[in-house]
């Protein structure tokens, strides 16, 4: 959300956060794991704790907490490209968490690699005997961090030009890639949380976590229909048993029809964030308080309004109820680009494009695309939606 909204600056007190938590991060991983890298769980502090923290065995015992914030940071670095800090403050992280992985997936007999033991955050499982479980192995939402994590870290060793001295952790980033279990499809057309297809104790639970991938991740997308239209089936079966009861869960929820581009099922869960989930201060409602709502909920906006996959960039992916006509200034999208534009009715009346490197892109509106050109530091404007024909 921060770069989106032309507030990536506020990240150098996440960069220095991160610096704080290496040191204790290598610790933890050799000493509760013996593993080489960095570990983080959970939950931080102003200390950079990295300890798996807690009582409740649901949620403590998740190592992922390092990876997702370095792909955070990797997702950061495509919006400024700086190279210097690329190669010395985010690749670096990156390689720690490979390092991690690498001694930390299990091998399995079928040359599967998978996590574990780990949680599902906070949700569990019923075996066929009858008991109640949360701990697991392979689970959805970590193979979905690692292997977004080995891909970040590939591709940005080839397009920084990091050399020789990092071959041998990308030769293990490439292996976790090969030997992670793709995200599975159950019987009935949902996405599997487990790597087995176990019966949920909670079918509404509020945390989606095994759409991971759909949502911060990029690994479901319409680029994969399959799973594009079994993470819709496994949202429906969620929300049909009561999820998303809190308003950070709502949020995310909004940031799931977002990429779905779902405009029913999106102005359904923004009405319902707005009338039940925040006070009267603006404040989510968790209850009682609880910031991801606030920031999910301005993250589903931006993301509705302008997203960049690749090469293509997309505008007004859908409109939501009472944003008919509006206008936007000063949004960012990876690859150093900034883009302001109006619409009315429901369409286009004015777009700039303004770009810190010369790139070619492909822009779409309403099923309309048109390929353009942008110099260096230069801007330029369409008037009109009649000039994408």
């Amino acid at each position: 959300m921060a770069d989106r909204a032309g507030l990536g600056v506020c990240y150098e007190s996440f960069f220095n956060l991160i610096e704080k938590m290496l040191p204790n991060g290598r610790k933890t991983a050799k000493k509760v794991y013996a593993c080489r890298g960095f570990v983080a769980h959970h939950n931080t502090n102003l200390w950079g704790d990295t300890d798996i923290t807690g009582l409740w065995l649901p949620a403590f015992l998740w190592p992922m907490g390092g990876a997702w914030m370095a792909n955070q940071l990797y997702h950061h670095s495509e919006f400024k490209e700086n190279p210097k800090e690329i190669r010395e403050r985010v690749l670096p992280v990156m390689k720690e968490c490979i390092l991690f992985f690498y001694d930390y997936l299990y091998r399995k007999s079928d040359k599967m690699w998978i996590s574990g033991p780990t949680v599902s955050p906070e949700n569990t499982y019923r075996l066929l005997d009858g008991q109640e479980a949360s701990v697991a192995m392979g689970v959805a939402m970590d193979h979905q961090i690692i292997r977004e994590l080995a891909e970040n870290y590939l591709e940005g060793c080839r397009r920084y030009n990091t050399g020789s001295p990092e071959y041998e952790t990308e030769k293990m980033a490439q292996e976790i890639l090969e030997h992670l279990p793709p995200t599975k499809i159950g019987k009935s057309g949902r996405i599997l949380e487990w790597q087995e297809e176990y019966e949920e104790v909670e079918k509404g639970h509020r945390h989606i976590s095994h759409l991971y991938g759909l949502h911060p991740g990029r690994e479901i997308s319409e680029d994969t229909p399959a799973l594009f239209e079994a993470a819709k089936r496994t949202l429906e079966y969620r929300l049909e048993h009561g999820g998303g009861h809190t308003g950070w869960s709502k949020a995310w929820i909004m940031c799931f029809y977002a990429r779905l581009k779902d405009k029913k099922k999106f102005d359904e869960q923004m009405r319902q964030f707005l009338a039940n989930s925040v006070d009267e201060n603006l404040w989510d409602i968790h209850p009682p308080f609880q910031i991801d709502g606030n920031f999910g909920m301005a993250e589903a906006v931006l993301e509705v309004l302008a997203s960049r996959r690749g090469d293509v960039v997309e505008l007004l992916r859908i409109i939501p109820e009472g944003m008919e006509t509006g206008m936007v200034t000063g949004l960012c999208l990876e690859g150093r680009l900034k883009v302001d534009f109006a619409w009315k009715c429901g369409k286009l009346t004015k777009i700039s494009l303004s770009s810190g490197k010369t790139q070619t892109i492909e822009l779409r509106y309403c099923g309309i695309r048109r390929s353009v050109t942008l110099l260096e530091n230069s801007r330029l404007e369409l008037e009109g939606v009649e000039n994408y024909e």
